[in-house]
């Protein structure tokens, strides 16, 4: 026990200098993508006598962290299992008969850390805007959770857990697929494209709506709107979060059997 408690923390930590060099990648694209959609929300639907632009993009500043963490567990499981696997183990999996299981922990660990971190940077980021824009203390974090009477918004719950759902049925995939494939980009391909299935499947068989504008939209549309369709869906109909737990079944099962493998030919030392 404390050999492996040994090899974790060894693990743990590793992981934790490694991915931080790819977390910041990640975190530039969301901001990037969060800036070019107020970008276009500004220039579409903000009326200009409410402020200028810095006023309006801070004001949605909370969105950064769910998308942080979505394309955390998007990108950084699959890539630092493929990352392992294609340069044969851990040095400590050569000094310890560390098993699978306790690699595969402390993987997960790591990211899920990046994951509260990111969240608790934005927490933290939210008082410095209002301290520098001279706003109440915590008013840009209230903002994303109370509408302009000082309610709260009913949809808040949802979407926070429609946000952390999809969140970890990619880092599902993620960790399974990243445990098969050697190369990274194609490990981070394999996980999303997974997901997407899932969710175009469920998303096609569940709106009927849906079914008729897949039937006359362009083709090459068709599979945006069905993954599009499966991610909103998640509250709608019955069942519906069963089935999307169901799939995650799948992935969930290829690790399991992967960690079964004990002693130090962990899944990370074998041959492709």
């Amino acid at each position: 026990m404390k050999r492996e408690h040994n090899a974790f923390k060894a693990l743990f930590f590793k992981e934790l200098r490694e991915s931080f060099y790819r977390l910041i990648p990640v975190v530039f694209l969301a901001l990037a993508l969060i800036l070019w959609a107020a970008s276009a929300a500004y220039g579409l639907f903000h009326p200009a006598s409410r402020g200028p632009f810095y006023e309006f993009y801070f004001d949605s500043w909370m969105l950064n962290a769910p998308v942080v963490i979505f394309l955390t567990c998007a990108i950084l499981p699959a890539y630092a299992f493929a990352a392992e696997r294609k340069r044969g183990g851990f040095e400590t999996l050569k000094r310890f008969p560390t098993s699978t299981l306790t690699v595969v922990l402390a993987k997960i660990s790591a990211i899920l850390t990046f994951c509260a971190a990111t969240l608790v940077f934005f927490v933290v980021s939210s008082f410095a805007i209002d301290l520098g824009l001279g706003l109440p203390a915590s008013s840009t974090l209230l903002s994303q959770f109370l509408d302009d009477s000082g309610k709260p918004f009913t949809e808040s719950a949802p979407h926070l857990f429609f946000c952390a759902f999809a969140s970890f049925e990619l880092l599902c995939w993620g960790a399974f697929w990243g445990m098969r494939i050697r190369r990274g980009a194609l490990a981070i391909t394999a996980s999303v494209a997974s997901a997407c299935c899932v969710w175009a499947l469920l998303g096609a068989l569940f709106e009927p709506e849906i079914q008729r504008r897949l039937a006359e939209a362009p083709l090459f549309l068709t599979p945006f709107i069905a993954v599009g369709s499966g991610l909103a869906n998640l509250f709608y109909h019955s069942f519906y979060i069963e089935l999307r737990a169901l799939f995650c079944l799948v992935p969930l099962y290829g690790i399991y059997r992967q960690c079964r493998r004990k002693g130090a030919a962990t899944t990370f030392n074998l041959p492709s």
